[in-house]
């Protein structure tokens, strides 16, 4: 009964977040003891919520250190069915795409974890997922429609939908893109996407996209190989920022501009905040390095490259290894 009341309980003090809400108040809506309403509220202050207490007014909610499954879900928007939070997974794109396996999923949904032990990026690459420092997050679009030129729209799409909830939250930072899947901030990645279609052997057709994201959001410190390659957007000093809120903001936003990716009507806004275009720059395609200067983001979602040998060329798919942002 405590878990079932405290979620609750946390659910009446979300609904009147902006004023104070008495323990009579809360215990006459669920029907309990004022004294129940005082156990689970020291209950959920231990499990990491912050709820102010104060005498003659009652309770006011404010945030939680922890990603909290009951928060994030009473804040996202009606286009997610639901969102699981783990506490810690192998990687949310495995996780994700094990659960397709054994589920009929009919609407989008997304799991975030508290830590990966095997988070990855592009390429197969590891991306790091401390504790409680980030938010790392894998989206499910079951049954997409997209005509496969409209491909490279998703990752690019999703990298300015995630940099404008960003300017959301942070105004004072600025945030740019690097084509083709990451954020950056004073020139360090703070934040990376990874997409991937889910298909169906039987009929060749693609069964769902999983969407997986990874954020910096307060990592004080990095490895030695990523600690002049990555940042973190809010320093440790600062004041505490609601992680719930900001996952929830950022799974719905993701969810509800999915046609906008594929009409590329964000692409003009992209190219402003690209930190590439214009500049000389080193691509990975498979084994093969190509050199030159991007030119622009096309249509498609491609970078398009004058090489240094005079060619003009758009490429789909590949990796930007070196930028030179002081040309």
């Amino acid at each position: 009964m405590g878990n079932k009341t405290s979620q609750k309980v946390l659910l009446e003090l979300l609904k009147d977040r902006d004023r104070w809400v008495s323990g009579n108040e809360i215990a006459d809506s669920l029907g309990v003891t004022r004294e129940t309403i005082w156990k689970n509220i020291n209950l959920l202050k231990k499990r990491g919520h912050q709820i102010q207490s104060q005498k003659n007014l009652g309770y006011k909610y404010e945030s939680s250190s922890k990603l909290d499954e009951v928060v994030i879900n009473f804040y996202k928007n009606k286009s997610v069915d639901h969102v699981a939070v783990e506490e810690q997974v192998d990687s949310t794109q495995m996780y994700a795409k094990n659960y397709l396996a054994t589920h009929q999923v009919e609407k989008a949904f997304a799991v975030i974890s508290e830590q990966q032990t095997q988070g990855y990026g592009r390429r197969g690459r590891s991306f790091y997922s401390p504790k409680e420092q980030g938010l790392y997050f894998s989206i499910v679009i079951p049954k997409p429609t997209f005509e496969i030129n409209q491909v490279g729209l998703i990752t690019t799409g999703v990298a300015y939908v995630i940099a404008q909830t960003f300017k959301d939250f942070f105004p004072e930072r600025e945030f740019k893109l690097k084509w083709v899947n990451d954020i950056l901030m004073n020139r360090r990645k703070v934040a990376g996407i990874i997409t991937e279609a889910i298909t169906e052997v039987e009929s060749a057709s693609t069964q769902a996209f999983v969407i997986g994201v990874g954020i910096n959001l307060t990592t004080p410190e990095f490895p030695e190989e990523l600690q002049q390659k990555a940042g973190a957007i809010v320093a440790k000093n600062e004041p505490n920022i609601d992680r719930n809120l900001i996952a929830a903001q950022l799974i719905s936003t993701i969810v509800d501009n999915w046609q906008n990716y594929l009409d590329g009507s964000f692409l003009s806004e992209y190219r402003k905040m690209s930190i590439v275009i214009g500049k000389p720059v080193t691509l990975q395609v498979g084994t093969k390095q190509v050199k030159g200067i991007a030119t622009d983001v096309n249509e498609y979602g491609n970078i398009v490259v004058k090489l240094d040998e005079g060619q003009v060329k758009a490429f789909n798919n590949g990796e930007i290894t070196k930028v030179n942002l002081d040309w």
